[in-house]
């Protein structure tokens, strides 16, 4: 089991992919954590509203963007949602490229 203070012992992994790298990423990155002792999950990310998107602590987005940098045809709903969302202090967020 996860010992730090900052990491939750529970771990959504959602990707969004048009040609399945990102997907096969994901897969690969949520099978570790499980070896590890994480309670985790595994989803399109399309699929947030079905597992209480609103109640995560440690969400793992892997994202490959398709053409001109548009979001994979898999992740249109969740894009439009995130748009619309106000930014809350009360969440920390990284980016990796």
């Amino acid at each position: 089991m996860p010992s730090s203070d900052f990491v939750d012992s529970h771990v959504a992994f959602l990707y969004a992919s048009q040609t399945g790298n990102a997907e096969s990423i994901c897969y690969n990155i949520y099978e570790t954590a499980v070896q590890r002792g994480f309670n985790a999950t595994y989803n399109v990310l399309d699929d947030y509203a079905k597992f209480g998107f609103s109640e995560l602590r440690t969400i793992v987005f892997v994202v490959s963007t398709t053409g001109d940098g548009d979001p994979p045809d898999n992740s249109a709903r969740f894009w439009r949602i995130l748009r619309k969302a106000t930014r809350s202090d009360k969440h920390a967020y990284a980016h990796l490229r």
